[in-house]
């Protein structure tokens, strides 16, 4: 078993679920994932994180990454599509903070739930486990589609996971074939 497991992956994947614990380990992460976007990023984005990360993301996009966020407001950030929250001042009212949800390639992701100054964290975790990353990029994307379904379909078509196809997902696939999970 231990020969399968290790001629199924020449690279070491770290699955872990790591705990951030604040706002500098938070962005610093964020940034360091949209770096690394090569096909598609999916976010859910309150307006400090996003006013944080605009650049990032922009930076993404112009690398030829796909840049899809739920925003809270209008930003415009160059390149990013962004799908405005409806009730966005209900949402930022009865939310008890501001919220960072990343995907990025459905390699890794990151959720935050920052105060609602930005200054501290109130729960963070980020992850390279690909099983995980695709379900959270799945659930985002559905989210942006959810909150989009109102006459902005037309830049949200190919974002869910198996239209999208981003590399966690044909890596989940890769690993699928010949590997038992367990739970």
């Amino acid at each position: 078993m231990r020969a399968a497991l290790s001629a199924a992956s020449s690279e070491a994947v770290d699955d872990r679920v790591y705990t951030l614990r604040s706002r500098d380990q938070v962005l610093d992460r964020a940034r360091a994932m949209l770096g690394r976007a090569r096909e598609i990023v999916l976010g859910d984005l309150f307006p400090g994180p996003l006013d944080a990360l605009a650049a990032d993301l922009a930076a993404a996009a112009a690398r030829g990454a796909r840049v899809v966020v739920k925003v809270y407001g209008r930003h415009d950030v160059p390149g990013v599509a962004e799908v405005p929250e409806p009730d966005a001042a209900r949402a930022l009212s009865e939310w008890p903070g501001q919220q960072l949800s990343l995907v990025v390639d459905a390699d890794e992701h990151l959720l935050a739930l920052f105060d609602g100054s930005l200054s501290s964290v109130r729960q963070s975790v980020w992850s390279r486990s690909t099983f995980l990353s695709c379900l959270h990029h799945n659930r985002l994307a559905m989210e942006l589609l959810h909150t989009a379904w109102k006459g902005r379909g037309d830049t949200l078509v190919g974002i869910s996971l198996l239209s999208a196809r981003p590399p966690g997902l044909r890596r989940l696939q890769e690993m699928g074939s010949g590997l038992d999970f367990i739970f």
